[in-house]
């Protein structure tokens, strides 16, 4: 759980600096897991990295995602001031 719960985190990266942003700009996140038991887990991954901004959010268990591998999948929202939605990040 540990290691998917960073590999989400580490693509929510990815992409806002796509708009030379980063985790501060997260106002919310929704997370969905098979394994809701795992909650724990999940925080200590997820609060260092949002210690700052502590965004809103939710978690959801799940009975299942589409690749039945995944146990986790995080959705965030970000305010990038100045950012525009068709901006091509390559």
């Amino acid at each position: 759980m540990r290691r998917q719960t960073e590999r989400c985190l580490e693509r929510i990266e990815e992409a806002l600096d796509a708009f030379s942003s980063g985790l501060d700009a997260v106002v919310r996140v929704r997370i969905y897991t098979t394994r809701i038991e795992a909650w724990e887990e999940i925080a200590e991954v997820m609060g260092p990295r949002f210690a700052r901004t502590r965004p809103a959010n939710v978690l959801v268990g799940v009975a299942a995602l589409i690749d039945p591998a995944a146990l986790i999948e995080i959705e965030a929202d970000a305010w990038v001031a100045g950012a525009d939605s068709r901006a091509d990040p390559t």
